[in-house]
């Protein structure tokens, strides 16, 4: 079904996010979420049940990003190539995330799960962009690659959070030329950081 169809059929939009807000979004989002799980994965005994309150909290950013994406970002945001790939993936790894969570696959899918989804998420943004943005997302889809078979440790979730948020927060608020090179050197920090801590 084309954008345009879609957009006849999807509720109204107030229309007041434009594309570099919804990425600052997706990266506050993701670096919240992330952050924590990153940090209830390393002190579990932090709350009476880690796992519970993570996906708790995921479930309320995940709430927010689909609640601004399908009703304040104009359709050429919420329809376009990129969110209709996102969307899907995101989709995906959700449901990977629930079958580790009630038992079926084991627990190192899931960062694999989310991984894959950023892989194919920033390889659908860099196709549809150009320039310098298009470079953001190709680094990015290259660095979602070397966070597979990692394991389930508090530095993986580190760096699944540093894949997915240094690359929105470099798109929405840079136009630099360098912002592949600063990505790739964050990525080197967490992995020397996580080889030494």
């Amino acid at each position: 079904m084309p954008p345009s169809s879609l957009a006849r059929l999807a509720p109204p939009t107030l229309a007041r996010v434009d594309l570099d807000r919804f990425l600052a979004l997706g990266a506050l989002v993701g670096a919240v979420g992330w952050g924590a799980t990153a940090l209830l994965t390393a002190r579990p005994d932090l709350v009476a049940d880690p796992v519970l309150v993570s996906v708790a909290l995921w479930g309320v950013l995940v709430a927010v990003m689909v609640g601004v994406g399908v009703f304040a970002t104009p359709d050429e945001v919420r329809f376009s190539r990129p969110m209709l790939v996102w969307g899907p993936a995101n989709a995906l790894a959700s449901l990977v995330t629930l079958a580790v969570l009630f038992g079926p696959l084991p627990a190192w899918t899931l960062p694999d799960a989310w991984a894959l989804a950023g892989l194919v998420g920033y390889y659908a943004s860099a196709r549809a962009t150009e320039g310098n943005d298009r470079n953001v997302y190709l680094t990015a889809a290259f660095f979602e690659v070397t966070t597979f078979g990692t394991g389930t440790s508090p530095a993986v979730f580190v760096a699944l959070g540093v894949c997915h948020v240094v690359p929105l927060v470099l798109v929405a608020f840079t136009d630099f030329r360098r912002a592949p090179y600063v990505l790739g050197g964050v990525w080197l920090a967490v992995v020397l950081a996580a080889t030494f801590l």
